[in-house]
């Protein structure tokens, strides 16, 4: 975190899988996030988010291997403890120039204060 209610982290760090062209492909990703967001409930931390990063992977014979990716969205965290959380987030991305809107879940630990 960088102050109250304000914070920095990585974004879609990792494989995951993407779908192209009507096919399921895997793709490597690298980018990061600020966030803004209400810290005034214990549990519960709603946000909004920008991200960029890099995505790497070939999607079909048009498409570039390594492309720029950038998205905007919400985020949803219920903290289970006050180091790990579960998340819900909904978005809408710019990858390689195409949009689309994207949701996900998962797990994660939260640094800092």
């Amino acid at each position: 975190m960088l102050g109250n209610g304000l914070s920095v982290g990585l974004d879609r760090t990792g494989v995951t899988t993407g779908t192209y062209g009507g096919e399921t492909v895997r793709v490597f990703n690298v980018g990061g996030r600020v966030m803004v967001g209400y810290d005034g409930w214990e549990r519960v931390r709603p946000s909004v988010f920008v991200a960029s990063g890099l995505r790497a992977g070939q999607t079909d014979e048009d498409e570039q291997a390594v492309r720029m990716v950038i998205g905007a969205g919400g985020n949803l965290r219920y903290y289970l403890t006050p180091r790990y959380y579960v998340s819900y987030e909904a978005r809408y991305e710019i990858d390689g120039g195409q949009g689309d809107f994207v949701q996900g879940g998962g797990v994660g630990i939260h640094f800092g204060g």
